[in-house]
Order: C-alpha cells, then sequence, then structure tokens
C-alpha cells in the first residue's frame, strides 16, 4: 500500500474541518477536490483563485502529503487568503497508484491499470485517465465563475535524486524574477540543482534550477499554462530525501510562489 493511501481518509476529515470538501465520481474512480475560500470574497464571478495539484506519480509522495496536511499547509497560503483569493487544491488525482509502495514498478505508480499516464492527454482529445477527464472539466468549469491566477503543481523527479529545480510556464520576467529570489533565500541552496545546461526540452534555463517554458504537450502543466494562459509552477522536490526535508521544499517553494504573485 502507499504512504499516501494511509494519509488520505484522514487527511481528507481534517480538510472537512477548515474547507469545502467535494470528490469527483465516476465508474468508482474518486478525486478529492478542495475548496479554501477567503473569507473577504464575495462572489464567485469577481474572485482569483490559485490552483495547487499533487498526486499523479505516487512513486512522488511528498506533494500529496502535504497537501494533506492543512495544519502545514494553510499558513503558507495565507498572504493570499488575506487579500481574497481562493485556492483549489487536487491533493491526489491517481486512484490506481494508491494500492502500491512507492518502491514498486513505476507503470503501477504512474499510469492506469490501461497503462496511460496520469500526466498526459491533459486538453487533448486522445484516450486519456478518467482521473484526468475529471479534472479538466472541474477546472474548466471553475475558470468561468473564477478568474484563475496561478497554478502549483507538485512533483519529484527521479532523474535527478538529491536535487530540486522549478519548471515555470506562462511567466513574465518580473514574476519569474520574484521567484527566483525568494527561492534562494528560503531554501537550501544546497538541495537546487545547478545545471549548465541552457535548455531542457525546449525550455530556457535561467539561474541553472528554473526552466522557462518548456514543451510537454499532454501535460496538466502546459495544458494549464499553453492551453488556458494560467502562470503555471512546477516543483520538482528532492526524490529520495527523507519525506520532511522533501514536503519542506514544497512547502517553502508554494510560499515563494505566492508571496512573489501578490507582487506582481
Amino acid at each position: 500500500m502507499n504512504p499516501v493511501t494511509l494519509g488520505l481518509k484522514r487527511g481528507l476529515k481534517r480538510w472537512q474541518e477548515v474547507a469545502d470538501l467535494n470528490l469527483l465520481k465516476v465508474k468508482g474512480i474518486s478525486v478529492p477536490r478542495i475548496f479554501v475560500k477567503a473569507k473577504g470574497a464575495s462572489s464567485l464571478a469577481n474572485n482569483q483563485t490559485i490552483i495547487i495539484a499533487s498526486g499523479l506519480h505516487l512513486e512522488e509522495t511528498s506533494g500529496p502529503l502535504l497537501l494533506l496536511d492543512p495544519s502545514s499547509l494553510l499558513p503558507k497560503l495565507q498572504p493570499a487568503l488575506q487579500k481574497n483569493i481562493s485556492f483549489l487544491i487536487y491533493p491526489v488525482i491517481n486512484n490506481y497508484g494508491l494500492k502500491y509502495s512507492p518502491s514498486g514498478p513505476e507503470k503501477l505508480l504512474r499510469n492506469n491499470k490501461q497503462g496511460i499516464n496520469y500526466n498526459d492527454g491533459w486538453g487533448l482529445t486522445q484516450k486519456k485517465c478518467l482521473e484526468v477527464s475529471l479534472v479538466e472539466k472541474d477546472i474548466l468549469e471553475f475558470g468561468k465563475k473564477q478568474n484563475l491566477s496561478l497554478v502549483l503543481s507538485l512533483h519529484e523527479d527521479s532523474t535527478a535524486p538529491g536535487k530540486g529545480y522549478l519548471w515555470i510556464n506562462a511567466t513574465n520576467a518580473k514574476l519569474r524574477r520574484l521567484i527566483q529570489k525568494n527561492v534562494t533565500t528560503s531554501i537550501d541552496t544546497s538541495l537546487l540543482i545547478k545545471t549548465k545546461a541552457k535548455s531542457v526540452q525546449g525550455g530556457k534555463v535561467e539561474a541553472g534550477f528554473m526552466v522557462v517554458n518548456a514543451k510537454d504537450k499532454g501535460s496538466f502543466e502546459n495544458w494549464l499554462a499553453d492551453d488556458l494562459k494560467v502562470p503555471t509552477i512546477l516543483s520538482e522536490a528532492p526524490f529520495g530525501l527523507d519525506l520532511s526535508t522533501r514536503k519542506n521544499f514544497h512547502s517553502a517553494i508554494i510560499a515563494s510562489c505566492i508571496n512573489s504573485r501578490l507582487r506582481v
């Protein structure tokens, strides 16, 4: 069993006490959806909302476990909530991988039982995971009522163990500079990858740890950035380190990005 499974029931129960909790359901599939509404928000039509999502690949446990811990996450959201910006949170999108240990075969943790990757098909008409279709529809409907001002997606990268970095799409230069400054002053820089590559996956590398406007058609992040034009930041926590370090990395990235967004 995946440790995310163990944290899911308890985490959702705790969220139910402080936020609006719903389950997106179809054919035995259930995706938790948490809406943290800013107290000063007067009506849905004029509000800004930040999306935070994780749990596409379940060998990457730090993102879901952080998002299932309101006591750790809520303090990082407060600066935005105080500015009447709400949050839409999808802590665990992948249902199939919940049955398997993070040390198990990657295909069981990243794909559904038909072998379709959970971070593929977003915004495309091809066959995709049912959970992807559910979340896609929910975001599109939500976006008709709210201004989606930022997306934060939490991952870990096993190809760069022990190091973290960011993918940043659809952001302007000022926002990127602010994020860079906030990240390097709030995170132990020894945890940040320092690549000398000038580009990765079509994206320009800035400051050694930020990949800007990379292309990955069908991914959750590219769909939101390229198709919906929402500034999107993907946090890759340092895979292989202890859970506390990985969660703290994501937590610092969330705080840095939110605080930066509030200044732009």
